[in-house]
């Protein structure tokens, strides 16, 4: 992966952590479902 690839999904997580805890209402869940998605990208 290329270091621009990388720095550019770390931008992401912290709108994807708030995403995910508004869909789920469950800080745990949440982390749960951005780490899943952060593994798949």
């Amino acid at each position: 992966m290329l270091a621009q690839d990388e720095a550019d999904i770390v931008a992401c997580i912290p709108s994807l952590r708030r995403y995910a805890r508004g869909l789920t209402a469950d800080r745990d869940h949440a982390d749960d479902l951005v780490q899943d998605t952060l593994e798949r990208a």
